[in-house]
């Protein structure tokens, strides 16, 4: 018997959404999904470091590490605000497929320097909210041309102002890395569980033929034959055909 098992990108996709940089599923049919997430999560105020590693599945050391580098302002009084917590997401998004030294780059072309956040152009939580947006609907839809991009893009930074002369067009660039180098990585995923499921259907259906080879074995009926002196003593003579 042959099964056959079909599994689409949409489906793949839609079981395991969760927020870019996160361990936490959202429905990615609501927009607002993300929003409301993060508003409970900084209801009490900011994050404590345990908190954030609950959300992002980092370990303690590794986003210590980050601030000791200057990858964010440091927390005050041990806490962490949502500012801080999506340049962590971002960073968490995008590492699989850029490494930590390209992504730095990219978010101080756009904010400069990146342990200040006196000189940024966009704060970090509408730069993460924006590329939410945007990968939310990709997830959902696809993405079949590079102006189908542009329009994600700009509507997800509709309500942005431009502090200075430029700033947008630069940030709009920077998206634009972010969800060619997060979909890369969607892909990767994706290649990885259809090759778990191809080895699973292998195993699986090895299993199945040696059930049924000893199944089949164990079904055949025995042929009772007597040689002329075992007819004597009438004892049988056992031979199986196979």
């Amino acid at each position: 018997m042959l099964y056959t098992l079909i599994i689409t990108w949409k489906e793949m996709n839609k079981v395991e959404w969760t927020l870019p940089g996160t361990v936490l599923s959202v429905d990615a049919d609501r927009p607002q999904a993300a929003e409301d997430v993060f508003s409970s999560l900084f209801l009490a105020g900011g994050l404590v470091l345990s908190q954030v590693t609950q959300v992002t599945g980092l370990e303690p050391y590794i986003i210590q590490n980050w601030v000791r580098r200057g990858f964010l302002a440091p927390p005050k009084q041990r806490k962490y605000t949502r500012r801080q917590l999506s340049r962590i997401l971002m960073i968490n998004a995008l590492k699989s497929t850029l490494s930590i030294e390209q992504i730095c780059k990219l978010l101080s072309y756009i904010n400069g320097a990146l342990d200040d956040e006196g000189d940024d152009t966009i704060d970090d939580t509408e730069l993460y909210g924006a590329f939410v947006l945007v990968a939310g609907s990709v997830q959902k839809h696809g993405l079949t041309s590079e102006s189908e991009m542009n329009r994600l893009i700009a509507d997800g930074l509709k309500d942005y102002k431009e502090s200075i002369p430029g700033a947008k067009e630069r940030i709009e660039q920077a998206l634009r890395i972010m969800i060619t180098a997060w979909r890369a990585a969607s892909v990767i995923r994706t290649a990885s569980r259809v090759k778990i499921i191809s080895r699973s259907l292998k195993k699986w259906r090895r299993c199945c033929k040696a059930q049924q080879s000893k199944w089949e074995s164990a079904c055949r009926t025995p042929r009772l034959h007597f040689s002329a002196a075992a007819s004597r003593q009438s004892t049988p003579i056992t031979v199986w055909r196979f």
